[in-house]
C-alpha cells in the first residue's frame, strides 16, 4: 500500500511540481566549459529567466505543503517530476541529481589527473592510467587499491578529488602490505592525449584514433598526420572514431577542414529556437595532401564524431566503415541548480551538408525525406549514420558474468606485473599470462566458444600491455586483426 500511496501523491502533484521546477530551478549557476564525460563536452551555463506566474506557483506550493493529507518530501518528488518531463522532450535532455553529479566526477578524474577509477566490491581501484598523462610516468598501475585520497577515505573525497589542485593518493598494490604515497599535480585537460599513437597498417596507409574532440585535438591530429606523411610517406588515412562520444565541434570542424582542398564548402550548421544559425565551412588552407580517407564508427560514436563521419559521407570525401552510429545530432548546455543538481538541455541541432539532422527523437521525420550526397548518391533514411560498409558485430562475444570478471583480471594482471619486476615470473609469451589469469578467474575455458575465447585473449593481452605501459605495442598487434581495419585496407588498396 505504501508504494501505491506514493504513486498517488506523485500523480497528484506532478503538474504543479513540473511547472514549479521549470520556473524556479533554472535560475543560477556559473558558465564554464566542462566535460560531463571524458568524451562529450557540455557547455555549463548561467542564465537568469523571468518568472511568469511565479506568484501562482508559490501559492500552490504553500497550499501543498500546508494542507496535503500526508507529509511529503517536495524535493524528492520534484526530482522525479522534472526527470520525467525532460525525458519526454528528447532522449538526451536530463536532470542530473546532486548524487549523479558526484558519480560523474569519477569520470572527470581521468581528465584532471590521467587515471580512471572503478569501484569493485565497495573498494576503489585504479582501472587505467592514461597514456601521455601526468600519471603515466608515476608508480601507478591498474589494480592498485586506493587507500586514501587527499588524506581521506570516503567515497566523496575520491570522487570530488578531481577539483583539487593536486591529488595525494595512498596506494597499495595487490597482496602487498606496504602502501605507496603518490602526489599527482593537476593537469590541464588538454594535456591528456585525445589522439592515440599513430600506426602504419600497410605501405602508404596510416591510422589515427581520436578518443574525443578536446581542446587541443586539432594540434595533436596535425602532429600525428605530419609524422605519418613525413616519416612514413602515407597517402591514405584510416581515422578511427569508434567509441568517440563527441566533444568540441570547433575542433571537429578544424580537422575536417584539413581533408578538403575546396574553399567555402559547408561542413555543418547549428541552429535552435533561441540559438542563432552558425555555419562551419572549409577555408581551403589544407596543410597536407591526402588521397583516400576511411572513417571507422560504431554504436558509441556520437555527436561531433557523427558530424565528422556525416560530413565525409555527404560530401563524398571518403568511405564510412563499421556499425550504425548512436544518433545524437544535438547541441547541449548544462544549467547548474542551487541544490547541486543540473539540467542538461538540448538547445540546437546539427545540420549536415545534405541538410539532414541526426536525431533519434525525431526519427519519423528522417524516414519521410530522401537526402542525397554531393555526387547524387542516396543517403540511408535513418536518424544516425549508416556506414557505407557495415561490419556486423559478432553477437557470440558476450561472456557470462563478464562485468564481474573484468576487475579480477585487472587485479591479477597487476600481481603478475609485480612478480615480473621481482624476477619470479618471466613469461615468454602472453599465453603464459593468459593461462594464469584464466585460472585465477575460475573461468571454464571449455565452456566458451572460439569467438569468446578469442575475445578473452584480446582483452587479457590489451590489459597486460597497458599495465606495462606498452600501449603502442598492443595497438599495432591488435589492429590488423579487426574486421573494420581489414575492410579499410581492402578499400584503400
Amino acid at each position: 500500500m505504501a508504494d501505491k500511496n506514493s504513486l498517488k501523491k506523485y500523480e497528484i502533484l506532478q503538474p504543479l511540481l513540473l511547472a514549479l521546477m521549470v520556473t524556479i530551478g533554472i535560475l543560477a549557476g556559473r558558465k564554464i566549459e566542462q566535460s560531463s564525460t571524458p568524451e562529450a563536452k557540455i557547455k555549463t551555463t548561467t542564465t537568469t529567466l523571468s518568472k511568469p506566474n511565479s506568484g501562482f506557483l508559490e501559492e500552490a506550493t504553500r497550499f501543498i505543503q500546508a494542507r496535503y493529507i500526508d507529509s511529503i518530501n517536495i524535493n524528492d518528488v520534484s526530482e522525479m517530476a522534472i526527470s520525467s518531463m525532460l525525458h519526454e522532450l528528447d532522449p538526451f535532455s536530463a536532470y542530473l541529481s546532486a548524487q549523479r553529479q558526484l558519480l560523474d566526477s569519477a569520470l572527470s578524474i581521468e581528465e584532471a589527473f590521467g587515471i580512471s577509477v572503478i569501484n569493485h566490491h565497495h573498494t576503489w581501484l585504479i582501472d587505467q592510467v592514461v597514456p601521455g598523462s601526468v600519471a603515466w610516468d608515476m608508480p601507478i598501475a591498474p589494480g592498485d587499491l586506493i587507500v586514501r585520497a587527499n588524506d581521506s577515505m570516503t567515497n566523496a573525497s575520491i570522487l570530488q578529488s578531481w577539483q583539487s589542485p593536486q591529488l595525494k593518493l595512498e596506494l597499495k598494490a595487490p597482496d602487498q602490505h606496504n602502501s605507496t604515497l603518490v602526489t599527482l599535480p593537476r593537469s590541464n585537460p588538454t594535456e591528456i592525449n585525445t589522439v592515440f599513437p599513430v600506426a602504419i597498417l600497410k605501405a602508404g596507409i596510416g591510422y589515427i584514433k581520436i578518443k574525443h574532440f578536446g581542446d587541443h585535438t586539432y594540434d595533436e591530429f596535425i602532429t600525428a598526420l605530419d609524422t605519418l606523411i613525413s616519416k612514413h610517406k602515407v597517402k591514405d588515412l584510416v581515422l578511427d572514431l569508434r567509441d568517440n562520444a563527441g566533444g568540441y565541434i570547433e575542433e571537429c570542424t578544424r580537422i575536417l577542414n584539413q581533408l578538403f582542398k575546396e574553399k567555402n564548402t559547408l561542413l555543418v550548421a547549428t541552429q535552435g529556437r533561441t540559438v542563432r544559425k552558425a555555419e562551419y565551412k572549409t577555408d581551403g588552407r589544407q596543410l597536407f595532401d591526402l588521397e583516400k580517407v576511411c572513417i571507422l564508427v560504431n554504436a558509441r560514436s556520437a555527436s561531433a564524431s557523427e558530424v565528422f563521419a556525416g560530413a565525409i559521407q555527404d560530401l563524398d570525401r571518403g568511405i564510412i566503415i563499421g556499425q550504425p552510429t548512436y544518433g545524437k545530432g544535438l547541441v547541449q548546455e548544462q544549467y547548474m541548480l542551487s541544490n547541486g543538481g543540473a539540467l542538461r538541455l538540448s538547445v540546437a541541432r546539427f545540420y549536415l551538408p545534405s541538410g539532414r539532422n541526426l536525431d533519434l527523437s525525431r526519427s519519423e521525420n528522417m524516414i519521410s525525406k530522401q537526402y542525397l550526397t554531393k555526387n547524387g548518391r542516396k543517403i540511408a533514411r535513418s536518424p544516425n549514420i549508416i556506414p557505407d560498409i557495415i561490419v556486423a558485430l559478432d553477437t557470440t562475444l558476450a561472456i557470462p558474468g563478464w562485468l564481474s570478471i573484468k576487475p579480477t583480471i585487472t587485479a591479477e594482471i597487476f600481481k603478475l606485473k609485480l612478480d615480473q619486476r621481482s624476477g619470479t615470473f618471466n613469461p615468454k609469451s602472453t599465453n603464459e599470462v593468459e593461462n594464469k589469469i584464466i585460472r585465477a578467474t575460475g573461468l571454464n575455458i571449455n565452456k566458451l566458444n572460439k569467438t569468446q575465447q578469442a575475445f578473452l585473449t584480446e582483452e587479457i593481452t590489451q590489459a597486460w600491455y597497458l599495465a606495462g605501459k606498452e600501449y603502442s605495442k598492443w595497438l599495432n598487434q591488435h589492429l590488423l586483426k579487426q574486421p573494420e581495419i581489414q575492410s579499410a585496407i581492402s578499400y584503400l588498396k
